[in-house]
């Protein structure tokens, strides 16, 4: 029965529109309520590929859905450390 809800979460995991859905999400929680779709584009690409490079520096192990370049995507990308998009209303808001 373990094997079946495996199969089962990684069938949902992969899923065309979960890797977007999840990105969202975690943008929004980590307080950018209304990212931009380029935004959710480049964390999703991170969460697909599991590696983030900036700089020269590599995030991930290169597995799908790898924790630690998803978070390395939202923390460094350029929206996220603008402070231009901080002061615009349309961006949103720390919840």
């Amino acid at each position: 029965a373990e094997y079946e809800v495996d199969a089962f979460l990684m069938h949902l995991i992969r899923y065309p529109s979960a890797a977007p859905f999840i990105c969202k999400k975690l943008v929004q929680y980590h307080g950018i309520s209304n990212p931009s779709p380029g935004f959710v584009q480049r964390v999703t690409q991170a969460f697909i590929s599991g590696s983030f490079t900036i700089g020269g520096v590599e995030f991930g192990g290169g597995k799908y859905g790898d924790m630690k370049a998803v978070a390395a995507a939202i923390s460094l990308d350029p929206e996220s450390l603008s402070p231009v998009i901080d002061e615009d209303p349309i961006s949103g808001n720390i919840r």
